[in-house]
């Protein structure tokens, strides 16, 4: 088979990086008010830094992306890190509390307009529920997709080949439970939502013998092979997360043991993998055709589409509607 586009292209691309700074692709580095501050999905955080604060590609150069005066404009803020983040020079965008995961990303972007606050521009989404959100005036731009299948630790007694059905049975079991221990992140995360919906299931339907915490009680982030501490475990994880983590040592890599598995017999890695989904950059109605807005998120020739260079390199695959903004709130 012909193996997944962000496998080659991404392996490519990042064995051609010159990689000297390991805060990289943490929050904004160097600090800043810039025009455009993000907050929200664990998936994309480290793609969009890159086009936050530039990567030291060697062929083509990107020093993230700025205005006609050299300035940057995007301030992205990651998922985990301190309690608080300040995405503004004004009283009320100082030590304010982080969103983290995708959902908890677009409904603090919907709280500061409707507070009136101006200290997030847009939400960094690997999920579209926009049905969900009517009223609240959103537009979900998509730039990149991704891969999302099934973990385990390196030594497991879990088959590395399941189906779908086979993934919702475990997924969906109630007490008492077997000795497979299924885990997925904690509720407001796009990987939560999306993997449910990859298999048909709802928070209602979820069974109980699923668990969005660790050992200590502790709220499963996405995309972190630590949790998985005993081969009967199995978790949802970020094929682009997978590569970037195992592959850029300026991020950093919490892949921990854990190794990807197949779906339905194919590959995480092939082209032909069934379990994709897009990433977006979740903006405000009424600032899709205002400057920065426009020439950062929108059409196809805006920055975040045109460098796909970038979106390879993060183990991410460029998509054909990239700045689309026909994905609204109803």
């Amino acid at each position: 088979m012909r193996k997944r586009n962000l496998l080659l292209l991404a392996g490519a691309c990042l064995a051609t990086l010159s990689l000297t700074v390991g805060s990289a692709f943490a929050d904004p580095v160097p600090a800043g008010d810039r025009p455009l501050a993000g907050v929200g999905s664990d998936t994309d955080e480290f793609l969009v830094n890159g086009f936050a604060n530039g990567a030291p590609f060697t062929a083509p150069p990107f020093g993230g992306i700025k205005d006609g005066s050299g300035n940057l404009i995007v301030s992205s803020f990651d998922a985990t890190g301190s309690a608080t983040i300040t995405t503004h020079n004004t009283a009320a965008c100082m030590n304010i509390p982080r969103p983290a995961g995708s959902g908890n990303g677009v409904t603090a972007l919907h709280n500061d307009d409707v507070a009136g606050n101006h200290c997030i521009q847009f939400a960094r989404s690997s999920n579209n529920d926009s049905q969900t959100r009517s009223g609240q005036n959103l537009t979900y731009i998509p730039f990149a997709s991704d891969g999302l299948t099934y973990a385990t630790a390196s030594s497991t007694n879990i088959p590395k080949n399941l189906t779908l059905a086979q993934l919702t049975a475990a997924y969906s079991k109630n007490a008492p439970c077997g000795p497979v221990q299924p885990l997925i992140p904690h509720v407001g995360s796009g990987t939560h939502s999306a993997w449910l919906s990859f298999l048909g299931l709802t928070d209602t339907t979820l069974g109980n013998c699923v668990k969005a915490v660790d050992g200590a009680g502790v709220a499963i982030e996405e995309h972190d092979g630590r949790v998985l501490v005993n081969p009967n475990q199995l978790v949802p994880y970020s094929v682009a997360q997978y590569v970037t983590q195992t592959n850029l040592p300026s991020v950093f890599d919490r892949h921990g043991t854990a190794i990807l598995h197949s779906v339905n017999g194919i590959s995480p890695f092939d082209s032909t993998f069934p379990l994709t989904r897009k990433m977006y950059n979740v903006i405000r109605n009424g600032d899709v055709g205002a400057s920065p807005f426009s020439t950062t998120f929108v059409g196809s020739t805006s920055a975040f589409c045109s460098h796909p260079e970038v979106i390879k390199a993060f183990g991410f695959v460029p998509i054909s509607d990239c700045g689309s903004t026909t994905t609204t709130t109803p």
